[in-house]
């Protein structure tokens, strides 16, 4: 082979191929091997001065949490025994205010949602039609008692001394010209003209008005609805087979039916019907003594009958789990939760009547019981605290 190879033709034909490329590609991978090596020994090998590592392993954080509970000591109460069931709320009073009088609407003195005294105008007729028959009627009375004056005095009689004229002579020239006939027309006129003025007859809330001014009266089939709703009852079933268990004046609470609220009404029963209707219930009705503000005629609410029953054992809800199909409750000894398995008695709608598992005295856990364990370390906090 000569020094100048331009136009030389190599022969690889004996050379082995597994040998030319190993000779070709080793020194390329060492070369990247080696500068990725350098990269990573740079980022290892110096971090940024001033600054530690310091976040805790999640094992760490796990084992330094405590769970968060509220506690209270178990003392004797009183445990309200419920039938619940659903009523409707009705005022003592709804009327629907009729026209006492027919003609044309003059004036329309109410809204909806207004509240109105005794005998504050709700609409006023036009009046002018009987007021022109009772000022004809009054000219007429006129002309009959001079008539009967001028009578008098063709009997011999002075007007002017009444008490000197008979009685009977009085009478009978009274009827002879029909001045009883008049004055009782003039009383129905009068009546007629009073009728106008459609007052409510009672204290309480107009709904329902429909009437316009100018409108005749004939077009309308009531003026309004006036509820008086100062008073306010509730009507509720009660299945016969609980029925033993409602008396008259036993305290119930009532809560709209589509809102919970603590602003829940109380009333006492008043009423219980002798008769078992065709669903096997027997209604009941009861008087509302503090009506919540949010209570009205008409709304739907649920009932809560109330039988007291004293110094028994009584927890909330929440301080009761479920485990292993066993009711649980944990008591709290030296930062620990202990778990007792307990039997019911009762129960409502907040809280259940405790019949054996704990006892007056011991300190009971209730929040955040319903992943705790038996012997688990806790941290009581304050209702306050934890808000």
């Amino acid at each position: 082979m000569t020094s100048k190879n331009r136009g030389v033709k190599y022969n690889f034909s004996g050379m082995n191929k597994k040998a030319y490329i190993n000779r070709t590609c080793s020194p390329v991978l060492f070369f990247c091997f080696l500068l990725a090596m350098l990269c990573i020994a740079a980022c290892s090998d110096n971090p940024v001065e001033g600054t530690e590592d310091t976040t805790p392993t999640a094992t760490e954080v796990y084992d330094e949490r405590l769970t968060e509970v509220e506690t209270a000591i178990l003392e004797l109460q009183t445990f309200q025994k419920e039938i619940i069931s659903q009523g409707k709320v009705k005022a003592r009073r709804e009327i629907e205010v009729p026209f006492t009088s027919q003609g044309i609407i003059k004036k329309v003195a109410i809204a909806p949602g207004q509240k109105v005294s005794k005998g504050d105008l709700l609409v006023q007729m036009d009046d002018f039609s009987i007021q022109n028959q009772i000022e004809k009627l009054e000219a007429e009375m006129v002309q009959t008692r001079l008539t009967m004056e001028n009578h008098f005095i063709n009997l011999g009689y002075n007007p002017d001394f009444p008490d000197s004229i008979p009685d009977e002579i009085r009478n009978n020239a009274a009827i002879e010209f029909n001045l009883p006939i008049q004055e009782n027309e003039r009383k129905r006129l009068e009546h007629e003209r009073v009728q106008t003025r459609i007052v409510a007859p009672f204290s309480g809330v107009i709904s329902d008005v429909r009437v316009n001014e100018g409108a005749h009266s004939s077009a309308y089939q009531k003026v309004c609805t006036l509820v008086d709703n100062q008073q306010l009852f509730v009507e509720f079933p009660v299945l016969e087979s609980e029925i033993h268990r409602v008396a008259n004046g036993q305290e119930i609470g009532v809560e709209p039916f589509f809102q919970r609220s603590n602003d829940t009404g109380l009333g006492r029963i008043v009423q219980i019907s002798p008769v078992v209707n065709e669903e096997g219930m027997i209604v009941c009705r009861a008087q509302l003594q503090s009506p919540s503000n949010i209570l009205m005629d008409g709304m739907r609410v649920n009932i809560y009958i109330r039988d007291a029953i004293p110094d028994v054992i009584v927890l909330p809800k929440t301080a009761v789990v479920d485990r292993q199909n066993k009711l649980v409750v944990f008591t709290l000894q030296e930062n620990r939760a202990y778990w007792n398995y307990v039997e019911l008695q009762d129960e409502n709608s907040t809280s259940y009547l405790i019949r054996e598992g704990i006892e007056v005295g011991d300190t009971i856990i209730l929040s955040n019981n319903f992943d705790l364990a038996h012997l688990e370390e806790v941290k009581v906090v304050d209702k306050q605290e934890n808000r």
